[in-house]
């Protein structure tokens, strides 16, 4: 089976939060609750700003899953990360592991929740919510070595919020 993915192209997104809106809009979250967040980051060395869509990585060695003792975060055969709400103990460890910041401890229910790359979607043959929002086509949702040949050879798999190599991220970023 393929092993799936987002993309994302820095040069493209203009910091609109609309996938972050789609996202929070399509997962019911109340409050300050995300599971992807449009961010923006200064660049030291030119001084100019990128922006950066995050959400979970999709791990190919997930520090979440490793760090999980209750067994309710799991690697997927197609590559995605998922968590069962139902095993869930609500003890954080996912969340704490992780170091994308993409699981994240929901106070009112008690359980850790995050981005699953819309499966329910996914199977009905659509894209997240979050790349069916984004006015620019800066996020994309696929097949990882179908992507990367789209893409082109410039991408990269190391998210600008933390370089963690031995996750090795489900993500292909144009800077």
């Amino acid at each position: 089976m393929a092993k799936v993915g987002f993309a994302f192209n820095m040069r493209r997104c203009v910091a609109c939060k609309t996938c972050q809106v789609a996202c929070k809009d399509k997962n019911n979250l109340n409050g300050n609750h995300f599971f992807r967040r449009a961010i923006t980051l200064p660049s030291i060395s030119s001084g100019s700003v990128k922006n950066f869509s995050a959400a979970c990585c999709h791990c190919e060695n997930p520090a979440c899953v490793d760090g999980c003792e209750a067994g309710a975060m799991r690697k997927n055969e197609d590559g995605t990360v998922t968590n069962d709400l139902g095993r869930c103990t609500g003890c954080g460890a996912c969340a704490w592991n992780c170091p994308y910041g993409a699981p994240k401890l929901h106070a009112i229910e008690g359980v850790s929740r995050k981005c699953d790359a819309c499966a329910d979607q996914r199977k009905l043959g659509k894209k997240p919510a979050c790349v069916q929002a984004c006015p620019t086509f800066a996020l994309d949702f696929g097949d990882l070595s179908e992507l990367e040949k789209e893409w082109g050879s410039d991408v990269t798999r190391h998210p600008p919020i933390a370089n963690n190599s031995t996750t090795n991220p489900s993500i292909l970023i144009k800077y």
